[in-house]
């Protein structure tokens, strides 16, 4: 179970507008569609699982994790650094492939992370969760399933 205390996604936006400058993640499961398809809802439910402790083990206890969506993760690392950004996003996409095991099936488990500076102008809360997306959009392109997304504007 994880000690991290249970945020609610408006909260999300509080921490966004409190961090301007610092660096955030949008994060989604690879092919998770597809996973539901072939292996169930309930195999999809334990691949979310899955994925969070995955995020989870490699955050910081400083760092907030949310679940954005069915598939979907926002990350708030509170680096300043873009380098220590794509460290961090690097070692946690280090695991993808890794197996989840269900009762019946091992199922791959990959993870695309888009890495967005977080403006430190002020946003409406749409426009904070269009930055994530845009980032794991920018993510899609790539082959690591890691991609730094420029925020238009900063």
């Amino acid at each position: 179970m994880s000690n991290r205390k249970p945020l609610d996604i408006s909260q999300l936006y509080d921490e966004l507008k409190k961090l301007g400058g610092t660096y955030s993640f949008g994060v989604d499961i690879v092919q998770f569609g597809a996973i539901n398809e072939t292996y169930g809802y309930a195999a999809g439910d334990i691949v979310i699982a899955e994925a969070f402790h995955r995020l989870e083990r490699e955050l910081s206890e400083d760092m907030l994790l949310f679940r954005t969506g069915g598939d979907e993760f926002a990350v708030v690392t509170r680096f300043h650094d873009l380098a220590d950004a794509e460290a961090l996003a690097h070692r946690i996409a280090a695991h993808n492939g890794a197996t989840v095991k269900t009762a019946e099936h091992e199922i791959a488990l990959s993870l695309r992370l888009g890495i967005s500076q977080i403006p430190c102008e002020t946003l409406n809360y749409q426009d904070a969760l269009a930055i994530l997306y845009s980032a794991v959009d920018e993510a899609r392109r790539t082959d690591g399933g890691v991609a730094v997304y420029i925020t238009p504007g900063s």
